[in-house]
């Protein structure tokens, strides 16, 4: 039952319960108190650093706007942000005018050399988010453009996930023309180098070298004694330098170095020195009767820097080379100390050359005459050889001629060809000789024996005469003939001494050309004379070979040439009061003119030129052989061409269809005996219209191949009647 007691003791249990949880209620308001106090600092703390970092962001921005750099901020899909820095300052443009015009693409102000490079290092790098460096050129406010560096580097939220890149663009457009203009100088040092011909040409090369590189420089040379100086070259591409050098060059002798502080004590250390041009600088270089000038000098030059390097030989101050220009940095001093020393070199060495011509020269004058000397002694000996030669071949012309007439009268007529073949091949000696001979003495052909002359054909009769020295088949290095004959008036003279003055040349012509390659032959006219030249694509000649080629006795060709064929060519020549000229360049070939008076009427008008000129311009039909058989080759080609043909004869297939390719025939005559059965669809091939008469030893091959589409006219057997061959040749043309 429940009593009193328990109700007393049930009130006082609550009693203590409530007690209980007033007192931690008590406790916990006391610990909020101590908390919001804490928050309430804690927040007032926060908003001291807010002041204190708004009051400090005009600074940060301006340290950034003022850097000598610019900030970007890209996004993970390469497009810019955010643009913060010196835009002004490097590109000429405002961050938001800059961020407008890249449209949040940076490669859109690169260089378009530059933007392919860039674009595919941005992806790689999106790709792996690693940073990157690189140099290249963005295009600035005046629409030019300039080296950058670009150096961007991962950019990381707040949960470490990659946001994109934060870059950096600094200006390197001094660092790059400064590294490009030490590369420029050490080009040009080189260039100086490979002129080292006179000390004159050396100071002219340097000023031209500095000037293509926009730079201003001027030369000093100390005289022997290093007390005095003088101006020695000097750049004008400035009006400051153009008055300068007009002043100097006209006026002043040479200087004492003492009055031109400056320079005297650079010349003393031995050290190069860099300044701006400023009034101090150029007042202490200029020579007093000018220093007038200074203050002008220096308002024009106000943005010039200077370098001036001593120009050092053996421990010795040769001269000073000054260097001006707007972009000069001071880092330069070692490029410009090295180029004036190869420059240097190079006035050494043009000295000594200079001084070995001097030595060439004494040396050349005294074995000329020790030449004519030899000369002399020479021509005895080669008397006595010339009385050995004829000798031989006057005993083997007697010989031969004894047999002969024992020949005829013991009735052996066959044998007479066989001692006539001989005499011939012992005069046709002789006859050699002679030519050798004729350089040592002048003959003159009186008047009546020079007749008008058409040079025209007195080219076509050399030509002919030296087919076999030329001819493709009788050469292993091909020789090409150009002819440009375009008939001059008439000259008067004797036609077998200019022939053989023609021959001459083109022999020599062709023996300079050993490895092969064009003989050019031309006439024309100029004045009251006509020419005709002749031209190789030889070795050519040397200055000094030129002025001694027709001097008698010396010879290019040691140990082949007897030094007597242009000898007797100048002769010739002279004879005919005409002269020749010799061109001439080593690696390059020869050219030898030849002019020669005009032969007029009284009328004025040339005796030989009604009626042949229109004769000696037809050009003759040229055929192209091919026979293996050197027989047979010889004997059409004696035929056709004592019919007027102009016949280039072969025994190569090959060799035939490349002259096919490169020169102009009207017939192909081909022995087909042996050939390949591709050879005339080739031929088709190259020379299409080109007409073919086929040499076969029995029927035409049964061949497709051959037989189609191959221009064949005619087909003749071996044996076959020459005249019908003519006969062929001269019905195609009808």
């Amino acid at each position: 039952m429940y009593t009193s007691n328990d109700h007393d003791l049930t009130l006082r249990n609550n009693e203590k319960a409530i007690s209980a949880r007033i007192a931690r209620l008590l406790r916990e308001l006391a610990n909020r108190d101590e908390q919001i106090k804490a928050l309430r600092a804690e927040l007032d703390n926060r908003a001291q650093k807010q002041a204190s970092l708004e009051s400090d962001v005009p600074v940060f921005r301006s340290l950034i706007e003022n850097a000598q750099a610019i900030f970007i901020i890209t996004d993970t899909s390469e497009r810019i942000t955010h643009i913060l820095g010196n835009t002004m300052g490097i590109l000429g443009y405002t961050a938001d005018q800059l961020l407008e015009m890249t449209r949040g693409n940076i490669c859109h102000i690169c260089h378009p050399a530059d933007a392919p490079t860039l674009q595919q290092r941005l992806s790689a790098h999106n790709r792996y988010h690693s940073p990157a460096d690189m140099r290249l050129r963005f295009r600035d406010v005046a629409g030019e453009y300039r080296w950058v560096e670009l150096s961007l580097r991962p950019r990381y939220d707040s949960r470490a996930a990659w946001a994109g890149y934060q870059g950096v663009v600094r200006d390197i457009n001094e660092q790059m023309r400064a590294e490009q203009l030490v590369r420029s100088l050490s080009t040009a040092a080189q260039a100086v180098l490979q002129v080292a011909t006179s000390p004159e040409r050396v100071f002219q090369v340097v000023t031209e070298q500095l000037d293509d590189l926009g730079l201003s420089g001027w030369i000093l040379l100390l005289d022997p004694d290093g007390k005095t100086v003088r101006l020695v070259q000097m750049t004008t591409n400035h009006p400051a330098f153009q008055v300068i050098w007009q002043l100097v060059d006209a006026e002043l002798p040479p200087l004492p170095l003492d009055d031109l502080p400056g320079y005297a004590a650079i010349a003393g250390r031995k050290q190069p020195f860099w300044a701006p041009a400023d009034k101090a600088l150029i007042a202490s270089l200029l020579p007093p009767p000018i220093r007038g000038l200074t203050v002008q000098l220096a308002a024009s030059l106000s943005d010039f820097k200077t370098i001036v390097a001593p120009m050092i030989h053996d421990d010795r101050t040769l001269g000073l080379l000054t260097v001006a220009g707007a972009s000069l940095p001071e880092s330069l001093i070692p490029a410009i100390s090295a180029f004036a020393n190869q420059m240097t070199i190079a006035i050494r060495n043009a000295q000594l050359v200079s001084q070995l011509h001097e030595r060439e020269e004494q040396y050349r004058q005294t074995q000329e005459s020790l030449s004519r000397a030899e000369r002399l002694r020479a021509l005895g000996q080669m008397a006595a050889e010339v009385a050995h030669d004829f000798n031989k071949i006057l005993t083997s012309v007697l010989g031969y001629a004894d047999m002969a007439q024992i020949d005829l009268q013991e009735g052996r007529i066959g044998q007479l060809g066989s001692d006539l073949q001989q005499i011939t091949a012992s005069a046709t000696a002789g006859a050699d000789i002679v030519r050798g001979l004729q350089s040592l003495y002048t003959r003159s052909h009186p008047p009546a024996e020079f007749v008008p002359l058409q040079l025209d054909d007195l080219v076509r009769g050399a030509l002919n005469i030296t087919r076999p020295v030329w001819e493709p088949i009788s050469r292993p290095a091909r020789i090409h003939v150009e002819c440009d004959l375009t008939a001059p008036p008439c000259v008067q003279g004797n036609a077998s001494e200019l022939e053989r003055m023609l021959v001459n040349l083109i022999t020599n012509a062709i023996e300079a050309m050993p490895q092969g390659g064009t003989l050019s032959l031309a006439t024309g006219a100029q004045a009251d004379q006509s020419f005709v030249q002749v031209r190789d694509t030889g070795t050519g000649m040397t200055p000094d070979q030129q002025q001694r080629i027709f001097q008698p006795l010396y010879t290019t060709k040691p140990g082949t040439g007897t030094g007597l064929g242009l000898t007797i060519c100048q002769d010739i020549v002279q004879q005919h009061k005409g002269r020749i000229i010799v061109d001439s360049v080593p690696g390059q070939g020869t050219a030898f003119t030849v002019y020669l008076p005009n032969a007029t009427t009284t009328a004025g008008r040339s005796p030989c030129s009604s009626g042949s000129e229109t004769a000696s311009l037809a050009p003759p039909r040229r055929i192209l052989l091919i026979q293996q058989d050197g027989q047979i080759a010889t004997l059409i080609k004696r035929l056709l061409e004592r019919h007027g043909y102009t016949v280039s004869a072969t025994d190569d297939y090959q060799h035939a269809l490349a002259i096919g390719a490169e020169e102009s025939f009207d017939l192909l005559i081909a022995d087909l005996s042996a050939a390949e059965p591709t050879l005339l669809p080739r031929f088709a091939q190259v020379a299409p219209d080109l007409p073919v008469i086929a040499l076969v030893d029995g029927q035409l091959p049964n061949d497709k191949e051959i037989s189609r589409n191959m221009g064949l006219r005619a087909v003749f057997a071996k044996p076959f009647r020459h005249d019908d061959l003519l006969q062929t040749i001269e019905n195609l043309w009808r």
